[in-house]
């Protein structure tokens, strides 16, 4: 967004972390996304998933209740911290709740680093989107180009 707004042209960046929630609540509540309305609060990153209403009721409560622990797994947010907020934060709220464990994890080494793993991602998705007919994001953002899911041609 800054190299756009640097050069002149007229943008808004938003991110896309409602449009992901809302699959992860479709595929775990095993109905079709556009099914799935959620209630989204926040902006960019910092976001919580208070109600997801499925035929006119809110199916959240019950998919914290099955599911927390595949949630927590895939978001890394502590399952009770699900439990406590009733609601689903995005993961990038994982810098906020849980500073001191990214913190070790950042200095031990172990892992790369928040902005080492956008710019691995970045490059493989800039990769994968000079492909015309892509239209939907990969299952996963570092996935290797191969394995984009094309539009048949």
């Amino acid at each position: 967004m800054q190299a756009l707004l640097d050069e002149g042209h007229r943008a808004i960046g938003l991110c896309n972390s409602a449009m992901g929630f809302q699959r992860m609540v479709a595929r775990l509540l095993r109905v079709a996304p556009n099914d799935v309305v959620l209630e989204h609060v926040g902006l960019n990153h910092l976001t919580w998933e208070r109600a997801a209403v499925v035929a006119g009721t809110d199916r959240l409560p019950d998919l914290i209740d099955r599911s927390a622990g595949e949630i927590a797994a895939e978001i890394k947010i502590p399952v009770e911290l699900i439990r406590l907020l009733g609601a689903i934060p995005s993961s990038y709220l994982r810098y906020y709740y849980c500073t001191g464990e990214v913190l070790a994890e950042q200095l031990s080494g172990a892992r790369r680093s928040r902005a080492e793993e956008v710019m691995a991602i970045e490059g493989t998705l800039l990769q994968m989107y000079e492909h015309p007919a892509l239209d939907e994001k990969p299952a996963s953002s570092a996935a290797a180009p191969t394995t984009a899911r094309l539009p048949p041609s």
